[in-house]
This record gives C-alpha cells, sequence and structure tokens, in this order.
C-alpha cells in the first residue's frame, strides 16, 4: 500500500510517499512545498493545489493520512494553517483517495511511543525507520513521514472503521 503523509502549513507543507517494505517502510519521495513567504493567502493555496495534484498524479497514493490542527497559538495562523489543511484535503477528495486524519500526539506515540516527542526525536525515528541517510531535509518532511508512518501503523484501526 502506498501512502501519502502530509503536515499541513502556512509557509511549509510537508509531504512524504511511503510504502509497507518488510519490517521498515520504504520513502519514495519526502520534501517541502514552500508556496513563499510573502505570497497571499489564495496564491499560496494555489500554489499547493498544484503541487499537491503534481504529486498525486505522479506517484498515485492508495490512501492519503493528514496531521490534524490540535493546539494553535494564534488564531489567525490555526486558521491559515487550516485553509492549507483543506487544500490536500480537497485535492485527495477531488482523486477519490481515502483520507485518514491523526494528532501530533498520536503521530508522535506511533512513530517515537511518546505523545510528547520533540521534532528532533520524531526525524532520529523517521530516519532509522526508513533507513534514510540524507540529513538535509527539513522537520516538516520528516513530520510528514511520520505521519504516514502512523497511518501504515494504524492498519487495524483503518480497517475497524471501514467495516
Amino acid at each position: 500500500m502506498k501512502v501519502i503523509g502530509i503536515d499541513p502549513g502556512l509557509n511549509k507543507t510537508g509531504f512524504c510517499v511511503i510504502q509497507e517494505k518488510g519490517s521498515k517502510y520504504k520513502i519514495i519521495d519526502i520534501g517541502v512545498i514552500k508556496p513563499g513567504k510573502n505570497q497571499k493567502i489564495e496564491n499560496k493555496i494555489n500554489y499547493l493545489y498544484k503541487k499537491l495534484n503534481e504529486i498525486s498524479n505522479k506517484y498515485k497514493p492508495d490512501e492519503a493520512a493528514v496531521e490534524e490542527l490540535f493546539f494553535v497559538k494564534n488564531v489567525k495562523s490555526g486558521i491559515k494553517v487550516g485553509q492549507m489543511r483543506g487544500v490536500a484535503l480537497l485535492v485527495f477528495s477531488q482523486k477519490k483517495i481515502k483520507v485518514f486524519n491523526y494528532t501530533p500526539t498520536k503521530i508522535k506515540l506511533a512513530v517515537v511511543g511518546n505523545g510528547n516527542a520533540k521534532k528532533h526525536q520524531v526525524k532520529e525515528m523517521v530516519k532509522i525507520l526508513t533507513g534514510i541517510k540524507n540529513d538535509n531535509y527539513e522537520y516538516d518532511a520528516y513530520d510528514a513521514a511520520a505521519v504516514g508512518i502512523c497511518h501504515l501503523n494504524n492498519k487495524v484501526d483503518r480497517y475497524d472503521s471501514i467495516s
């Protein structure tokens, strides 16, 4: 099964196309979509929409896993990040890719074993679980990989909810 993991953000959205390979996970593509910090929100939305369409068309994931907004300090920023998250949901909905949502706590718990894990801990566990040697990806990319790993680890939950 091929999954696309998404860590939505206003200026950086992490993505990772990942699949299980034995007891490890194989990353097919990973990166960060950056619409440009000084762009208007509508331009950022359009940019993210185009990029997620390109990635989805290229890799044809079976399912999508998207990080939920859990807690935001700034309501205005939270709304904007929510809009970017909505773009991902729209793209996957249009392509009939089933979407699963996970809280940051559940993702960290699935990958690190600690729901309060720090970014560097998530990054190191993703590297161990996938065999990534490259250390140059941004945290948003590792976070997206963690979302995908969390989803693949939750097979029982997925199939229970389908019936």
